[in-house]
Formats: C-alpha cells, structure tokens, sequence
C-alpha cells in the first residue's frame, strides 16, 4: 500500500511519504481493531481517534489526524477506492503531510486498511 501511495504522489509532482515506524504500528493496531471488531470508524472502541493514539505514543508531528480506512478484496482494491473518494484522495496527496504509516490486517474475504498521515516532526 505505501508503494501505491507513494506512486500516485510522484505521479502528482509530489515527494513520496517517509515511513515512520511509530506511525506503522499504530496503524497496524488500527487495522487489526477494524479487523477484529467489524466497526468501520476512525473512533474505534478502546482506541480513540488516530490523534489520542498519536499524542499517547509521544508523536509531535504538524497535521497530525489524518486517517484513511478501507475494507476491500485486495489491497489493491482498497487503493483504487481512497483514490477514488475526494476526501482519502486528498489525504493521499496532500502537500503539507510527510509522514505515513499503513496497517493491513486480514478479513475472511480481503484486508480491513487503516492509512495514518503526519506533516513534518515538531
């Protein structure tokens, strides 16, 4: 996922996203819940928002928030989906964030996505 991601920001005229590892695991917590618990939000139970995670996990980040979830067959799937939807698009490309981290976890028929984004470090 962060290769596609980082395709479509060099298609854009933009740099890729650096992966931050910190970013990586919460995301992956975030995919595993979307997984495990069949909610689709980005206030997930015993979580939060991605920004409670993010400040609890000590990042000091500008734009610090953003979320993209998807579930889809494939990853490749859910890919064409964000980019298809103006909101996750615009996560995808936007200027001011630098910073990704992407969780994919298995669903019985495809993959629950959660695509964490942060600008600069403060």
């Amino acid at each position: 996922m962060v290769q596609l991601i980082n395709q479509a920001r060099r298609a854009h005229g933009l740099p890729p996203y650096a992966i931050n590892e910190t970013l990586m695991r919460l995301a992956q917590v975030r995919a595993n819940a979307l997984a495990a618990d069949g909610v689709f939000t980005s206030d997930l139970p015993g979580l939060g928002w991605p920004v409670q995670m993010e400040q609890a996990a000590g990042i000091a980040a500008a734009g610090m928030g953003a979320e993209n979830i998807a579930e889809a067959s494939t990853v490749g799937q859910a890919f064409s989906l964000l980019m298809a939807s103006a909101p996750h698009r615009a996560n995808i490309l936007d200027p001011s964030e630098t910073q990704v981290g992407v969780g994919v976890a298995k669903l019985p028929n495809g993959v629950a996505i959660s695509e964490l984004f942060l600008g600069p470090n403060l």
